[in-house]
């Protein structure tokens, strides 16, 4: 066991080196790129790569709050995981700096109610502007991020107290962890509900809905489960992650992953539906301006990618149940959520159709690189697999074979 995790942490400390020296370079890359392009351009790529990275983290809130409610196994396995990326959530606030800047300074053409002269000729833009100002929108940035932040360092400290605690305090901070996790679920959502709308669709100002962070919040989530079945399936097969992984557990997450594909589907539906029946025309531009100029075939995309495809393949439980075949899957579901955060952002930028410049895979890479470098910093803080658990004896029992289910043996990881 003690050589397993000097490997384990020997792995993470060389993929945490290499995602820094990666993120950095491709960060220096695509702000040298103001030179070579435009700084618009450049702060365009940049909010997308931001605003797909801390969905990542928003997502793994929202789990790391639900699971410590619910206290089911399917928690255990993945907790370590969304407690890792949800820290990182405080330091994405610095990773906002270069946005404040660029709207602060007007250095790019991001939000059109920054600027004066545009909300001065929009008489909607007018009457808006108590809430869309600069001040005010920077001043909700930095509580936005310091509620997170006490949010996610208050559970972070229990954990790691549990950690800590002799055995019989243990239930202590588990009750503590989980008086703390329903208001902060709720709180998330809050938060991630006026931020949604400040940093993603007041880029289209005259238009609004209220379905587009629920929307969203529904590939976040989706996409913390196919990505945690990506890591628990790598770390499984290469001998580093300590534990087995039941087959019904994998099996939950398959099922989670499949409920909340056909969810986003419902929102981003019931929203299309509303707006195109309603047909009132400061809604309609913003579906108009990306089913046209080639953002149409990223649309037809994402209506069978992200929905007809996901949804037949994880329908069967085979697939659910079989590692190798659900993580493959989940990298699936991993990129067709950037195609739909794309999609979500850039048509903002790009009335007169599709483009994308080579900054987008700078910024991506630089911001995932940043983004990976602190996950696996906070990953190697604590084991994996939390000692003092409550459910630690459950998820024993169910690999032993003692489930009521009676098929908890391990899933194999090499297929």
């Amino acid at each position: 066991m003690a050589e397993q995790t000097e490997k384990l942490n020997s792995t993470l400390s060389n993929l945490q080196r290499l995602a820094g020296i990666v993120g950095g370079g491709a960060l220096v890359i695509t702000f040298a790129g103001i030179a070579l392009s435009s700084t618009s351009q450049v702060l365009q790529s940049y909010l997308f790569a931001f605003l797909f990275f801390f969905g990542l983290s928003a997502g793994s809130m929202f789990l790391l709050n639900l699971q410590a409610v619910t206290s089911g196994v399917w928690g255990l396995i993945i907790r370590r995981f969304v407690e890792a990326s949800a820290m990182i959530i405080p330091w994405m606030g610095l990773l906002f700096i270069p946005v404040a800047i660029g709207i602060v300074l007007q250095l790019a053409d991001l939000y059109p109610w920054s600027n004066p002269a545009v909300v001065a000729a929009d008489y909607i833009l007018e009457r808006k502007a108590p809430y869309l100002n600069v001040p005010f929108f920077l001043a909700r940035t930095v509580f936005y991020f310091a509620v997170w932040g006490w949010l996610v360092y208050r559970m972070r400290k229990f954990s790691i107290a549990q950690e800590n605690a002799p055995m019989s305090e243990t239930m202590t901070w588990r009750d503590k962890m989980a008086q703390t996790g329903g208001p902060s679920v709720l709180a998330h959502v809050m938060l991630w509900t006026f931020a949604a709308t400040d940093w993603g669709m007041s880029l289209e100002p005259l238009w609004a809905s209220s379905m587009y962070p629920v929307a969203w919040m529904a590939g976040q989530i989706l996409t913390n489960f196919a990505l945690w079945i990506i890591v628990l399936w790598l770390l499984s097969k290469n001998n580093l992650l300590g534990y087995d992984v039941p087959v019904d557990r994998l099996h939950d997450l398959g099922k989670f992953a499949f409920a909340f594909t056909v969810l986003w589907t419902y929102l981003n539906f019931s929203q299309y539906l509303i707006i195109w029946s309603g047909n009132v025309a400061e809604f309609t531009p913003w579906f108009h301006y990306r089913t046209l100029g080639g953002w149409q075939y990223l649309a037809i995309a994402l209506v069978f990618g992200h929905f007809f495809l996901p949804f037949f393949l994880l329908l069967s439980r085979h697939t659910k149940r079989n590692f190798g075949v659900v993580a493959r899957i989940s990298m699936y579901l991993v990129a067709i959520e950037l195609v739909y955060v794309f999609w979500l952002i850039n048509p903002a930028f790009n009335h007169d159709g599709f483009s994308i410049h080579w900054t987008h895979l700078t910024a991506f890479a630089g911001v995932g690189g940043a983004w990976i470098f602190m996950f696996l910093r906070h990953l190697r803080q604590l084991p994996i697999l939390p000692k003092h658990d409550h459910r630690i004896p459950e998820l024993e029992a169910q690999l032993k074979g003692k489930h009521g289910h009676g098929h908890a043996k391990p899933a194999p990881a090499n297929h």
